[in-house]
């Protein structure tokens, strides 16, 4: 077992009750390491009010699932990485458990064969076809399914012998019978008791089957913990389910409860929320470095648009979110209120004017740096349209960027704020790579197909500015 990864998953378990608590929860020592001549639980935990006597252990789908999945990684792992970019769908590779349990090979003419045994099928088949790959040169046969044409890739799997949900209780009955007399014991004592259960298998099983089997054995014993918390590894980030809390089990446990908590439970870092909005950081720069300073100044309008929606969503009415938000990062200024920076938002997006309605001024005039020997940002006139606002649009951008540093720090010290920010951030665009499909054609511009007209390609990865 990975003693790095238990660790991570218990720490990832010990922030869900923490959350659930309302507590800060701690870790106080690793008794089984060091109390190696009596039975002791994986991990303690302390609270202002509890502690906590905790197992680990990790559920495999069948016997030797890990070693089952890092040989057939070894067989089959490099002609994934060649062949998932190029196959014209998402495939899913089966090998049967007991033949590469048995099997002996020359993995470079194991991957030779193999790769192209998948290519020359994977050019004739339709969503939804199966194929069976057999060779001479292979000990072993290969399911290969097509799930769909969407997209690009080879994704590795095992057939297993007997019937899963059978194999499955019985693993889990004896991580139970493991398990739960250490937990027991120190239950006695006053403890907590968890047992944190960690599943890998993505392709046997899931956490509905998982908790079927954790409901099944559970009904058998006497000798249940107060707390047992599924945790699935197979991706990143972590995910994790509540599956008993003390007489309740599943659905029953009571809300609100973090049943599902995608990943870490950290908040976000003042480096982080910043580093969100690196496209418009970077941008702003390249608009100073050239010189245009109007298409700055839609950015530094813009920004407190996207920081307000982000931390009240979509159902706060733009301006009161748009003023309320100036109104916490921007300094005081009577000159400059927040009503004022609203409307002239509007009138300079919305309707490219400086001539802002309900604000106390009738015209603003932006001025690029440098262009008088004087300092004039923030000076006030009277003009035809009433008074006008003289505003620096570099200075301007300057105080935007403080304004949201004074907002990334203030969330530092407001979880709950924090919290929703960083459930909404993924909508922010950002710079990432992208694969995108382009056919193949002939030297007369005519696109190669296979024998069903499906047009075959590569994919091609590049930059793009998106959110998703």
């Amino acid at each position: 077992m990975n003693i790095d990864v238990q660790d991570r998953v218990c720490e990832f378990v010990r922030e869900i009750v923490a959350a659930r608590t309302g507590e800060t929860v701690k870790l106080k020592e690793r008794p089984d390491r060091e109390q190696r001549n009596v039975p002791a639980p994986d991990e303690s935990w302390q609270s202002p009010t509890r502690l906590y006597a905790v197992e680990h252990t990790l559920i495999e789908s069948f016997e030797g699932q890990n070693a089952n999945t890092a040989k057939i990684t070894r067989l089959l792992g490099s002609v994934k990485i060649v062949l998932g970019d190029l196959l014209p769908g998402y495939f899913v590779l089966d090998v049967d458990e007991r033949e590469t349990t048995a099997a002996r090979v020359n993995f470079n003419l194991t991957h030779l064969e193999a790769a192209t045994l998948i290519v020359e099928a994977a050019t004739r088949m339709a969503p939804g076809d199966t194929e069976i790959l057999r060779s001479e040169r292979l000990p072993f046969e290969m399911r290969l399914h097509l799930r769909h044409s969407k997209s690009s890739a080879l994704i590795l799997g095992s057939n297993i012998d007997g019937d899963p949900t059978d194999l499955r209780l019985q693993r889990v009955r004896r991580a139970f019978t493991a398990k739960f007399p250490k937990l027991a014991a120190w239950a006695r004592n006053g403890y907590v008791s968890a047992l944190v259960l960690e599943a890998n298998d993505f392709q046997h099983a899931s956490v509905f089957r998982n908790f079927s089997a954790v409901k099944s054995a559970l009904s058998e014993r006497a000798d249940q913990p107060d707390l047992i918390v599924l945790v699935e590894t197979d991706g990143s980030p972590f995910y994790g389910w509540i599956l008993k809390e003390r007489d309740r089990l599943g659905d029953d446990v009571p809300t609100p409860r973090p049943t599902m908590l995608h990943g870490r439970a950290d908040s976000m870092t003042f480096d982080q929320l910043k580093t969100a909005f690196a496209v418009y950081y970077a941008e702003m720069d390249r608009c100073e470095q050239s010189g245009a300073y109007w298409a700055l100044l839609h950015l530094a309008l813009v920004l407190p648009d996207i920081c307000a929606a982000l931390e009240s969503g979509n159902d706060a009415k733009v301006g009161e979110r748009y003023t309320a938000w100036c109104s916490d990062h921007f300094p005081t200024n009577p000159d400059l209120t927040p009503i004022d920076r609203y409307q002239i938002r509007n009138a300079v997006l919305h309707e490219g004017s400086t001539l802002p309605s309900k604000s106390q001024y009738g015209s603003i005039s932006f001025v690029e740096p440098g262009a008088t020997d004087v300092e004039v940002h923030q000076s006030v006139t009277t003009n035809h349209a009433g008074k006008n606002l003289t505003l620096d649009v570099k200075q301007l951008a300057d105080e935007t960027r403080a304004a949201m540093n004074h907002w990334f720090e203030s969330l530092q010290h407001d979880s709950k704020r924090n919290d929703q920010v960083a459930s909404r951030l993924n909508r922010v665009a950002r710079v990432q790579t992208k694969k995108t499909h382009v056919p193949l054609v002939t030297a007369e511009g005519s696109k190669i197909v296979t024998a069903d007209g499906s047009p075959i390609g590569i994919f091609i990865t590049h930059n793009t500015t998106s959110s998703t």
